[in-house]
């Protein structure tokens, strides 16, 4: 396992999406360059996480826009609708294999919703243990954020009180409301750091 970068945007991005459907499980996509520093994310979806035709489209859409930036995708996040539940979900999980086997450092970062409203860093990275072909917590591994936790909260909470969760658009909602720009989320990036 190698060591990770999370940059700020990438991370309020992440946690806003979750803040906009706090009751559903969340997924995106790690988007970064090969030397594993993530810049941004991509919220994938909110209602059809499992293994579906909108995740297969979802998933190539994204892969074709993040091609064409000339970046790669690095991993998957997800935000479980349980608190406390820190499990990769089995259709995740393999759509988490499909993108290890584009990129061998592939990493799920898992969002502790517990540990939002902390000091703490809420964030978990997984990674694939060939011996039982599953994704879990990985000791190994190293996140770091170009942002301290208690400042990366406050931007946070900053965004919240202005009620910004609600500029983010995944590609469910933009099958509700095809105006909805989920790849790119340009109504929400000039708030973003």
């Amino acid at each position: 396992m190698s060591n990770y970068t999370l940059s700020t945007r990438a991370s309020e991005l992440l946690i806003l999406h979750a803040a906009k459907h706090p009751t559903q499980t969340v997924c995106g996509l790690l988007v970064g360059s090969s030397s594993n520093s993530i810049s941004d994310a991509i919220p994938l979806l909110h209602h059809w996480t499992e293994l579906s035709a909108m995740m297969e489209v979802a998933l190539q859409l994204a892969e074709s826009s993040v091609k064409q930036q000339g970046k790669e995708i690095l991993g998957l996040y997800i935000v479980n609708s349980r608190i406390g539940d820190m499990s990769v979900p089995l259709g995740l999980g393999k759509v988490a294999d499909s993108i290890e086997r584009e990129n061998k450092n592939a990493v799920v970062l898992m969002i502790d919703n517990e540990k939002l409203n902390s000091d703490q860093l809420p964030f978990l990275l997984c990674s694939k243990h060939s011996s039982r072909s599953i994704w879990t917590h990985s000791p190994s591994a190293s996140l770091n954020l170009d942002l301290d936790p208690s400042a990366l909260n406050a931007s946070i909470r900053n965004h919240l009180e202005s009620n910004r969760q609600n500029l983010v658009g995944d590609f469910d909602d933009h099958l509700e409301d095809a105006s909805i720009d989920w790849l790119t989320n340009s109504k929400l990036s000039e708030h973003l750091a």
